[in-house]
């Protein structure tokens, strides 16, 4: 499977910023298929996540084929408010799915901006499982 790589300014142009950020957060460094628009359905994970209107604009530009989703400021946000509540590099690159040193190169860089205040952190299902005892 070869995906095709994605500018994040792209994304935000075909379905707007508040979408592109919510897709970074969740897809963000991993690729994602877009069905054509004819096989396009609620079922269809883009539709999950970004809602059937923003799905079909993905779907007409990149229909049937694998993206790479951007990694925006959305995940590298989330990456920086778990490290500001407290989370160490381990539990960050364990919820955010990713590596110790891809945690270490963003907070390494400029703090993103976000959209809003972000919703509270909930402790990774080990240390929720720990805290309860």
């Amino acid at each position: 499977m070869t995906a095709s790589i994605v500018a994040y300014v792209d994304i935000v142009e075909l379905i707007g910023e508040f979408a592109a950020l919510d897709l970074s957060k969740v897809r963000g460094g991993r690729a994602l298929y877009i069905p054509s628009p004819a096989r396009l359905g609620e079922q269809s994970p883009v539709v999950k996540l970004v809602g059937m209107a923003a799905a079909l604009k993905l779907a007409e530009r990149f229909g049937g084929t694998h993206i790479d989703i951007p990694i925006g400021p959305g995940k590298r946000a989330r990456v920086w408010e778990l490290k500001e509540q407290g989370w160490t590099a381990g539990q960050i690159a364990g919820e955010m799915r990713c590596t110790e040193r891809t945690v270490w190169n963003i907070l390494g860089g400029p703090r993103p901006r976000t959209l809003g205040p972000a919703p509270a952190a909930e402790l990774p299902p080990l240390l929720a499982y720990l805290a309860e005892r």
